[in-house]
C-alpha cells in the first residue's frame, strides 16, 4: 500500500494506543511527506526502515525472497 494510506492509519493507531510503537517500511522520502505535522510524541514511537524495492499484492511469494 501507498504511504498516503498507511501513514495516516499508523497515526490513528498511535492516537488510540499510547504504548504502541510502529515500524514503517518503504521509501523514507515518500513516508516523510505524510509526517510534517505529526506531533513529536508520535514521532518518538515511529521507526522508518528505508527500502528501494516494493512487493505488491500481485507479486508471487517466491519472487519476494532470495533463496540460497
Amino acid at each position: 500500500m501507498s504511504p498516503h494510506v498507511t501513514v495516516p492509519a499508523a497515526m490513528q493507531a498511535l492516537k488510540f494506543h499510547s504504548t504502541l510503537k510502529i515500524i514503517l517500511v518503504g521509501n523514507q522520502t515518500e513516508i516523510q511527506k505524510y509526517l510534517p505535522e505529526t506531533p513529536s510524541t508520535y514521532l518518538d514511537r515511529i521507526e522508518i526502515i528505508h527500502t528501494t524495492e516494493v512487493v505488491t499484492m500481485c507479486d508471487r511469494l517466491h519472487s519476494c525472497f532470495a533463496f540460497a
